[in-house]
C-alpha cells in the first residue's frame, strides 16, 4: 500500500508539474518565444529607387531575401538568449519592381568552387553560401528589441576554412548580408512591435526604432490591435521614416508606410508582415523618391 501511495503521490505530482509548465502566460502582449520551438523566419525586403543625379534620371531596383531560423537557448535576468542561423541569403537586382509574395522569391542553388573562378560576383555568391549553417547568437527583451548580436566572426572563420579567399576580403564582403548590425535590423525589421503589457482592442501604442546597419534611419511606428480572436492578433501598423545628416543635422530622408501584421498573443511571434511605403531624399545635388516593400512569414 505504502509503495503504491507513493507512486500515487509522484504521478499526481509530475501531472501538477506538467500543466503549471502549460499554464497560460500573463494576459500581456509580450515576446515571449517558446522554448521548445525553432522558428522559421523568411524575409524579403526591395527598394526602388527613381530619382535624377546631375541631370540625369535612372531607376535601380534591389531585392534583399533572407532565410533564418531563431531558437531559444535559456532566459538570462530580462533577456532571451537565442541562437539565429541563416539558411539562405541573397541580393540580387530584379528586372522590376514587382509585388514581393512569397512564391516569387525562390532562391537560385549556391554556385559551386569551380563556378567562381574568374566571376567575382559568382566568388561573392559562394561565399555566402559557405556561411549558411552557422549560428550567431542573440539576445532579445521582452519587447522582440534586440539588445546584444554576437559571433558574426564564427561566420568568417567558418567560410576562411573552407575556401581560399583572403579572411579581410571575407569579412568586410560579408558584414552587409550577415553582420551583426545586419542580423540586428533584419530581426528590428520582424519583432519589435509588442507593447509588454496588456492590450486591448481598438488600442494603439507607439514604438521607435533605428535602423544602423546602413546610414542610420529612424522609424516611429504606430500600432493598433484591430481584433483578436483566441491567441490570434491582427495588427495595423503606420512608419514614419526619417535621416538627418547628423543628431542635430537637417533631415535629408522622409517617408512613409503603411502594412498589417498577424501574430500570436501571447508569444509576440508574427505569423506575416507585410508593408509598404516611399521615403524621398533630396539634397543640392540629387533626388530620389524610394518605394518600399517588406514581407516576412515565421512558422
Amino acid at each position: 500500500m505504502n509503495l503504491f501511495y507513493v507512486s500515487c503521490m509522484l504521478v499526481a505530482v509530475s501531472c501538477l508539474s506538467a500543466c503549471s509548465m502549460r499554464m497560460p502566460p500573463p494576459d500581456d502582449f509580450s515576446f515571449r518565444p517558446d522554448s521548445l520551438k525553432t522558428y522559421n523566419i523568411h524575409l524579403v525586403r526591395q527598394t526602388q529607387d527613381d530619382g535624377t543625379q546631375n541631370g540625369k534620371p535612372y531607376s535601380i531596383v534591389w531585392r534583399e531575401k533572407a532565410g533564418m531560423t531563431l531558437r531559444f537557448i535559456s532566459q538570462e535576468d530580462t533577456l532571451y538568449h537565442l541562437k539565429l542561423c541563416f539558411t539562405k541569403y541573397k541580393r540580387e537586382r530584379p528586372d522590376s519592381g514587382q509585388a514581393i509574395e512569397q512564391d516569387t522569391v525562390a532562391y537560385e542553388p549556391a554556385p559551386t568552387a569551380a563556378q567562381v573562378k574568374n566571376d567575382a560576383n559568382m566568388e561573392i555568391r559562394y561565399w555566402y553560401s559557405l556561411a549558411m549553417g552557422v549560428t550567431v547568437d542573440v539576445w532579445m527583451n521582452k519587447k522582440g528589441e534586440v539588445a546584444r548580436v554576437d559571433g558574426y566572426n564564427r561566420i568568417v572563420d567558418s567560410v576562411v576554412a573552407r575556401c581560399a579567399g583572403d579572411r579581410r576580403t571575407i569579412a568586410y564582403v560579408l558584414r552587409n548580408g550577415l553582420g551583426e548590425e545586419a542580423v540586428r535590423d533584419y530581426l528590428t525589421c520582424v519583432f519589435p512591435f509588442v507593447p509588454a503589457r496588456r492590450m486591448e482592442t481598438g488600442k494603439s501604442w507607439v514604438v521607435d526604432q533605428t535602423l544602423t546597419s546602413m546610414a542610420p534611419i529612424l522609424l516611429s511606428n504606430i500600432y493598433v490591435l484591430n481584433r483578436r480572436s483566441g491567441d490570434t492578433a491582427w495588427l495595423n501598423v503606420t512608419t514614419y521614416l526619417s535621416a538627418r545628416r547628423s543628431e542635430q543635422g537637417l533631415t535629408y530622408m522622409k517617408g512613409k508606410q503603411t502594412g498589417t501584421i498577424t501574430a500570436s498573443y501571447s508569444t509576440g511571434i508574427p505569423y506575416k508582415y507585410r508593408a509598404e511605403g516611399e521615403t524621398t531624399i533630396q539634397t543640392d545635388k540629387y533626388y530620389r523618391l524610394t518605394r518600399r516593400s517588406i514581407y516576412a512569414v515565421v512558422r
